[in-house]
């Protein structure tokens, strides 16, 4: 492979995510040895434990992503915007 080809296949290469949507993913990103390139909150499904998401946010030690899905779209909660 050349320097060119391995470049460009870097700079399109999938990051792996940590996607946090329960209480048991939450305690199991915490644990992690070997992170992700970072960690997506579900928030519409952490809804119910924020506050523990809120006290965990800096043991995650990857960059965060949050959304939220509206309910069309497998969100949960009916959140509103």
């Amino acid at each position: 492979m050349t320097a060119r080809r391995s470049a460009k296949a870097e700079r399109f290469r999938s990051a792996p995510v940590g996607v946090i949507a329960t209480r048991a993913d939450l305690q199991r990103a915490v644990r992690l040895r070997q992170l992700p390139d970072f960690f997506e909150l579900r928030l519409d499904a952490l809804l119910p434990i924020l506050g523990e998401v809120e006290s965990s946010m800096s043991k995650l030690r990857a960059p965060l992503i949050m959304t939220a899905r509206h309910p069309q779209e497998g969100g949960k909660h009916n959140l509103s915007p």
